[in-house]
């Protein structure tokens, strides 16, 4: 099928009840002519009605054309066998799950440690601000990122500063951590 959207995202995702979920990056969208401002994550159903989640304040600053400084998630969506979607947005710590009735709700909390960031400083900051921030703090734990899960196992990454990369596989059926 076919369906009109004028929408920026960086991934999409469509569930078993043909609902399109846009991962939007905290992009603007201010070009969008209904005035819809997104969040993190917008649905549109087959009716053409959208929702948005995960509204930081950044959205409805910048205008059409400005150059801004982005952290996206890059693997934001995993659909499970049972049809729910492992979702994970940028500069969170946690790991959300997206039933089949649209409902979002928190799966995993993931805790870096002493030397991470409260994210919601980072995500109500401007991504230039956030580079100056990271770079002048290099043991930093920040941006989970990476999410990919199946019924064994949960994998994604993180970063120390800008320089070091882990990545952290969690064993479902022991209940044991690996960080590598």
């Amino acid at each position: 099928g076919k369906r009109e959207y004028s929408l920026s995202f960086s991934d999409f995702c469509i569930d078993n009840k043909g609902i399109i979920y846009y991962y939007t990056a905290k992009t603007d969208n201010a070009h969008i002519q209904d005035g819809f401002l997104t969040g993190d994550l917008t649905a549109q159903n087959q009716n053409g009605e959208k929702e948005t989640w995960f509204k930081s304040k950044l959205v409805g600053y910048y205008k059409p054309g400005d150059a801004i400084t982005t952290y996206s998630s890059t693997h934001p969506f995993c659909v499970q066998e049972d049809g729910s979607i492992t979702f994970y947005y940028t500069f969170t710590d946690t790991i959300y799950s997206i039933k089949n009735n649209k409902k979002i709700e928190p799966k995993y909390c993931i805790h870096l440690g002493k030397n991470s960031i409260p994210t919601n400083l980072l995500n109500n900051m401007p991504g230039i601000d956030i580079k100056k921030y990271v770079q002048s703090n290099a043991d930093l734990r920040w941006l989970v990122n990476n999410v990919f899960e199946n019924n064994a196992y949960l994998y994604f990454t993180y970063l120390t500063g800008f320089e070091k990369s882990y990545t952290v596989i969690y064993n479902k059926k022991n209940r044991k951590t690996t960080n590598m």
